[in-house]
Parts: structure tokens; sequence; C-alpha cells
């Protein structure tokens, strides 16, 4: 019996096929004629803008859709109803391999060929009355054709239409413009865009986040930075205030900067006006844009480097390490510390309490005979005597011609010093003979006092 009605199945198909066959041919008279080429261009003006209409709102479909594919409760929902499918399939194919099997022994039977041959007939007949009633209603629609009324009623139904489809446009547009954007959305990792031609005039977030970053024109603001696609972003006249840290590379200041706290030039920086630096208004440090003048209440520091001025005028204490001048003016005390080596500055009371107890030789006489001015000496060796003022225990020198030699002290007391002096002592001064004059220091401080000796 199945296939018998399979039969007649693949019978009304054949028949359908001829039918649309010569429906395609009247339709092809149809499309010659320019009427109805009219009539179809504006149905099919029609159709595209339902099939722009349905694209608009597949897309719109299709982003739910994302957001529903990225919710884990409709992956969960959509999984539950997958394993449903399979299942139902695997069901269905094992009833229509049983179903084939009986189709089978059907097949195989005598009997039901006998009535397939009569289900056959009869769908023949069928098919017979269905082309001549297709013949019949041909010949009415060809009438109908060449009917000016049904034109004219055709041309109605379609004015009908395009009124119907404008005046839902109108009602779309209306509902469109009255929607408020205040709503609540619950679309994670949705995307909301305004139409063409429409703004948000507010976007307000209670505790959501941009997952990546939003932009307004050429800004756009992400985690930790905001950039404009035009190299500048400009905050009109407001005030920017951060309890943090600022940093920022070559920067322009076209008007006043006030730094409260603690500020850090890792760079040089460059001012064209005055700059002031202290606390409230005060100003504690400053320096002059027009004459360069630099001007402090406090103490200036310098730990490391050098200072280099071409006038340097204090008015409070200073204390300087190391000073190079041309010229110095005091007008009180210039205080500087104990002299450490020959080069060093020292002060007054320095110099004068230590010129007092400076060792000072005045005269001399010899334990020999002299020869005109000078003591006559021998290997034995003379002792000189020097006469004098705050002698003490010391290195005592002679000078001559270049070079010098120690003398051994026998005695020695706050006025006098006595030391042995040989001829060979002399010699290693100088080659020269006769009379002598060979000049005394002590502890590397000549005396002034020469001692003349006859070699």
């Amino acid at each position: 019996a199945v296939a018998a009605v399979q039969t007649d199945v693949d019978a009304n198909e054949l028949a359908s096929d001829n039918a649309e066959t010569a429906l395609s041919g009247r339709i092809d008279a149809l499309e010659a004629d320019p009427t109805t080429a009219t009539a179809v261009a504006a149905v099919q003006i029609d159709v595209d803008a339902n099939e722009l209409a349905s694209d608009n709102a597949e897309t719109a479909l299709s982003g739910r859709i994302d957001a529903l594919e990225a919710d884990p409760t409709t992956a969960t929902v959509v999984a539950a109803v997958q394993t449903d499918v399979d299942a139902n399939e695997l069901a269905s194919d094992n009833a229509e391999a049983a179903l084939s099997g009986r189709i089978t022994t059907l097949e195989a039977d005598p009997t039901t060929a006998t009535v397939v041959a009569a289900v056959q007939a009869d769908v023949d007949a069928n098919e017979l009355a269905s082309d001549n009633a297709e013949t019949a209603l041909s010949g009415r629609i060809d009438a109908l054709e060449a009917d000016p009324t049904t034109a004219t009623a055709v041309a109605a139904v379609q004015s009908d239409v395009n009124q119907n489809e404008s005046d839902a446009d109108a009602a779309i547009l209306v509902n469109t413009n009255s929607i408020v954007a205040n709503d609540y959305f619950d679309q994670t990792g949705a995307k909301l865009a305004a139409g063409a031609g429409e703004t948000w005039s507010e976007l307000e977030t209670a505790t959501g986040t941009f997952t990546s970053s939003a932009s307004a024109g050429t800004l756009t603001i992400a985690a930790g930075a905001i950039t404009d696609g035009s190299g500048a972003i400009s905050f009109d006249d407001e005030n920017l205030t951060t309890s943090g840290t600022l940093e920022a590379g070559a920067s322009t200041l076209s008007s006043t900067l006030d730094v409260t706290g603690a500020t850090e030039f890792d760079s040089s920086l460059g001012v064209d006006g005055n700059l002031r630096v202290g606390a409230s208004g005060a100003s504690k440090f400053s320096v002059d844009a027009a004459s360069g003048a630099i001007t402090t209440s406090g103490d200036l520091v310098m730990t490391n480097g050098t200072i280099v001025a071409g006038a340097l005028q204090v008015s409070g204490s200073t204390t300087l390490n190391t000073a190079d001048v041309s010229t110095m003016s005091v007008s009180t005390t210039l205080t500087v510390p104990t002299p450490s080596f020959g080069a060093a500055a020292a002060n007054k009371s320095y110099v004068d309490s230590h010129a007092a107890t400076l060792p000072q030789a005045y005269s001399y006489t010899s334990n020999e005979s002299y020869s005109g001015l000078g003591a006559v000496l021998d290997a034995n060796g003379v002792t000189i005597t020097v006469f004098g003022a705050n002698l003490a225990a010391g290195t005592y020198k002679l000078h001559l011609d270049g070079a010098e030699v120690a003398v051994t002290v026998s005695s020695v007391s706050a006025t006098s010093v006595a030391f042995i002096l040989t001829d060979e002592d002399i010699a290693g001064l100088t080659a020269r003979t006769g009379l002598l004059a060979a000049q005394l220091s002590i502890d590397g401080i000549a005396t002034g006092l020469n001692i003349f000796v006859n070699l």
C-alpha cells in the first residue's frame, strides 16, 4: 500500500511539473506585457523593501541570538534539546528501518501489485480530469487578463497595498521616535548601538563595566589610558586634581603652574617668566626672568658641584668649603678654618698668635777662632751657639748653593741653641772655599740669619 501511495505521489509530482511548465509559459507572456511589467516592477520594489526589512530584522535577531549563545543558561538548555533531538533521530532511523522491511515484504506480494494497479488507474483518471480543469481555468484566466475591468481592479488592490505599507512605515517611525533610551539591559557581551542619524544623550551604568574600551568620535577610553586620534586632548578651563603622581614628557604651560607638594624634574626645566618657590604665596626662593638674579630667604646648600656666578651677593652668613674668586668684599667678618697646608688662608688672630711663637734667630758665636767675619772650621768641628727667641728642639739646617745639611743640636733652650759644625758639613754643600755664608732654617722656616765660616 505504501508503494502504491508513493507511485501516486510521483505521478502527482509529474502532473504538477507539467502544470508549472504551462503556467511558466503564461507568465512569460504576462512579463512581455508592458502593463504587467509595470505592475511586476512595483511588486518587486515592494518585495525588495520587505526583504531589506527582513534582513534588518534578521541582523537584530542574530545579535540577540549571539547574546543568548553567550549566556551559560542558554547553552545548558540547547545542550538538553540537542540530546533530545539526537534521541529522536535515532528512534526515527530505527522506525524507518523497520518500515522499509515491511514495505519490501508488501512489494513482493501479488495482491499488493493488483491493488497498486487499480490505484494507478484511478490516479490516471484524476490526472486527466485535472488537466481538463486546468485547461478550462486557463481559458477563464485569459478572458480575465483581456478584460479592462480586471486590470482596473488589480491596480486598485496594488494602490491599497501601497497605502497600507506607507501607513505602516509612518507608524513604525512614530513608535521608534517615541522610544526613550532609559531602559536597563541585561545583555552581557552584547553591543548597544544607536541607529544612523541617532545619538544617545546619556549612557549610565551603575556597577557595569566596558570589557574593552569606550569611544566617542576620535576619543577612546580604555583600561589605564585616554587617547585621541587627533593627537590632542583638551580639558578646556577645567581644573585637574590628582592625589597620585603626575608623570609627563615634554610639557608646555602657557599660564601659571601651582604645586602644593614636592615636585621632581628629571630633565631640564624651562620657565619663560619668573620662578617662585614658597608656601602659601610666600617667596622663599625666586629667579627673576629679566635679570637672572636669584633670591633666597633660607640657606642655599650645595653638597656637590660648583656655583659659577658673575656676582654673588649674600646678606647673611655663608659657609664655603672652597672659593675661587677674583675679588671678595666682606662688610663684617670673614671666618676661615685653621690652615692645614701651605696655600690655605688664615685669619688675623691665627697669624698674630703664630707670629708671636715662631722661632727667631738674632746672632751666633763660635767657640773657636775667627778669620775675618767667618769662624774657622776644622775636622774636629766647632760649636756654634745661636741666640734668639722661641727656640726649641726641632730640625735645624744650613742652606748654601742650593744644597742643605742638617746639623746635630747639642743643647737647646728658649733663647739659645748649640750645634756642632765641621768642615765636612760645609764641603757637602758647595765646592767653593774661603769665606762662605750659610743660611739657617728651623723646621723648614728661614730665620734670615747667615752663619759665616771659613773653609
